[in-house]
């Protein structure tokens, strides 16, 4: 019989109360760099990135009964726990450089099941 305690297992979903944020941002490499300093800075490692199409009116001059022309940007989505929410809003709000005009939108809200991400020890970053 082995005498070594069984390995402690994740936490289930259950266990983890978290937010998501999401960005929608000009498609000018902003997400890349966002998504680089939340691995690097903040060791956050469920986010991503895609493209989509989007239509902002502010500051546009909506023509009759015409939309502005939609626009390529893009979104980012990021799990973060509960705990930490108010300081790594902050932190994306600030490296998404959301306040400078164009920047896009930020805003979060709370996830009711989440199955946390982990990885495996020795996995080295992609080049």
């Amino acid at each position: 019989m082995s005498a070594e305690p069984p390995a402690a297992s994740p936490p289930r979903a259950a266990d983890t109360e978290s937010k998501l944020v999401v960005c929608i941002l000009p498609d000018d490499g902003t997400d890349v760099k966002l998504l680089a300093a939340l691995r690097a800075e903040k060791n956050i490692l469920a986010a991503n990135s895609f493209a989509c199409r989007g239509i902002s009116t502010a500051g546009s001059k909506m023509r009759r009964r015409r939309f502005p022309r939609a626009e390529p940007v893009k979104t980012v989505c990021v799990v973060i726990p509960e705990e930490r929410a108010d300081e790594l809003f902050r932190f994306i709000f600030e490296k998404a450089d959301i306040d400078r005009p164009g920047g896009g939108i930020v805003y979060q809200a709370p996830l009711h099941s989440v199955t946390p991400f982990v990885l495996p020890e020795g996995v080295e970053d992609e080049r």
